[in-house]
């Protein structure tokens, strides 16, 4: 999401809106145990040999 914020410029000191991009993303430990606790359950599921990369990212969503 963007959020407003204000830009001083620094020649001028004056201010302008504008917007910055928040990075709210899932914290990178998190998301990768998320994962591998879905691909274990395909694996579980249909073998190894036949898991997708497409099967975890399924099940991850």
């Amino acid at each position: 999401p963007l959020h407003r914020v204000a830009v001083t410029d620094r020649a001028g000191g004056r201010e302008e809106e504008g917007e910055e991009a928040v990075d709210e993303r899932e914290p990178y430990d998190e998301k990768l145990e998320r994962i591998l606790r879905q691909a274990s359950g395909v694996f579980a599921e249909k073998g190894y040999d036949r898991a997708s990369i497409r099967d975890i990212a399924a099940a991850t969503d």
